[in-house]
């Protein structure tokens, strides 16, 4: 075989350009390369990447985690959902949950040691832990068999709702109390960073962003908050990039590490994949189906740890049955028709991902040190700074939609208002006007759609 390779020339990266620029017939090179948001410049071949590396924060055999959400209004509804969906392929759950919410009959005849779940709580993180203290207790749980997360993200909710859960103390307080009997498969800090794709930002601000709350935590926890981070990033359908951004997010967790000369292997990060809001849209919902396949390839392909796909038809009425049994079935086809959790690092040697990987974090690292040369994240988001940002490229991505640059099936490209009929649109999701009194100014999340949207169903 090597003899027989010789016979062949191995050409260059200049080569393989001059026989594009002799196939354009006069057309300049550069009109092949694209700009993306964040200031990367795509080409039409790339060059063999010098990154030689293994992605930091692989087990040996990498999988992902299929995750069902439930809004836990009435506890023994919602426990029999979950059974149903146990049986048909979910394998993590993630529940919001309120005050007050009864764990044991929510979790009637589910076997917390045998399934990874997540809590997501409007603060009060001890209570709910004194909470599942006493049900394992009951149910005969030893609490290191417990795998998932106290989801109670402070910073989050000050960029989301403008406010604190009580106040900064107050919060952290109860942060440190729960993270001083963490055991250890139970994850410590929870970062919701998937805020700011829905928003509108670029992946490079998305992660420069993720990187300063993950940095503001260990200033206000130390390093017991970073023991087992749980990251969770919004996947859009920019297919490539998104791919890049999740591969990216583990290496800048991985130089955050070095810098603060911690021991990869105690201190880790899963990484948690939730499909996006903001290119879903009510009319032609069955596109949805479309876009939630790719950004699952995305998610997958990038090696996330767990995604979290919403049902196709969730922009316009509550969940139901088939349209959760749908997300999931994409991701079971993922794994056990195509077999995308067979391979540790799937897009590791390609080029163009490897190099789109490292300009994404040399992008990202600049965004959390302007961040942090604003004083912080919480500074930065007192000064409005984040939020101007995110806001620009959101217009930014307005202009491109109403302007026919931007392309979306089913919203400003063939749409179909046909689909679903005016009654069966229950509960539209809208952004709405808050009018509560805010210590910062909150970040708006909306979808690209909503617009075009509330006249079609305004004028019918």
């Amino acid at each position: 075989m090597e003899e027989l390779w010789k016979n062949f020339h191995k050409p260059d990266f200049e080569a393989w350009k001059t026989k594009v620029i002799s196939e354009l017939k006069g057309k300049e090179f550069e009109s092949l390369i694209r700009h993306t948001p964040e200031g990367i410049d795509i080409e039409p071949i790339s060059p063999r990447n010098a990154v030689d590396r293994v992605l930091p924060g692989l087990s040996d055999h990498h999988s992902w985690e299929v995750v069902q959400e439930y809004f836990v209004d009435d506890e023994k509804k919602v426990n029999l959902r979950v059974l149903n969906d146990l049986n048909k392929g979910a394998t993590s759950l993630l529940f919001y949950v309120l005050p007050g919410v009864n764990l044991q009959l929510l979790l009637k005849n589910v076997e917390w040691p045998h399934v990874e779940i997540h809590f997501i709580s409007e603060g009060a993180a001890m209570n709910l832990w004194n909470q599942i203290k006493t049900l394992s207790e009951i149910r005969k749980w030893k609490l290191d068999d417990l795998r998932g997360s106290i989801n109670v993200d402070t910073l989050e909710n000050l960029a989301r709702t403008g406010n604190y859960f009580i106040d900064l103390e107050s919060d952290i307080r109860d942060l440190q109390g729960w993270l001083t009997e963490r055991p250890e498969k139970l994850n410590s800090v929870c970062v919701n960073a998937n805020l700011f794709q829905n928003a509108g930002a670029p992946a490079d601000l998305q992660l420069g962003i993720a990187l300063s709350m993950l940095h503001e935590y260990y200033d206000r926890l130390g390093d017991a908050g970073w023991k087992q981070v749980w990251m969770n990033l919004a996947v859009g359908g920019r297919y490539f990039m998104e791919i890049a951004k999740f591969r990216a997010m583990r290496i800048l967790w991985s130089r955050l590490l070095d810098v603060y000369e911690l021991d990869h292997d105690t201190y880790r990060m899963r990484i948690h994949a939730d499909s996006s809001l903001r290119n879903k849209a009510i009319f032609g919902p069955h596109n949805n189906m479309l876009r939630s396949t790719t950004e699952a390839m995305s998610a997958a392909i990038g090696t996330a740890d767990s995604i979290g796909l919403r049902s196709y038809n969730s922009t316009y009425k509550e969940n139901d049955d088939y349209g959760d049994h749908m997300a999931r079935n994409i991701q079971l086809l993922l794994k056990h028709e195509s077999f995308f959790d067979q391979v540790i690092d799937p897009a590791s040697g390609s080029y163009f991902v490897e190099q789109l990987t490292e300009e994404l974090c040399n992008k990202a690292w600049k965004r959390f040190q302007e961040i942090e040369a604003e004083g912080g994240y919480l500074s930065a988001m007192e000064k409005g700074w984040i939020q101007d940002r995110i806001e620009s490229s959101a217009s930014e991505e307005d202009e491109a939609l109403e302007k026919g640059q931007l392309k979306v099936l089913g919203v400003n490209l063939f749409p179909n208002f046909e689909e679903p009929k005016k009654e069966d649109i229950r509960s539209p999701q809208f952004c709405r006007p808050d009018d509560r009194t805010h210590l910062v100014r909150p970040i708006r999340t909306y979808r690209w759609a909503e617009k075009l949207e509330k006249e079609q169903i305004e004028g019918r």
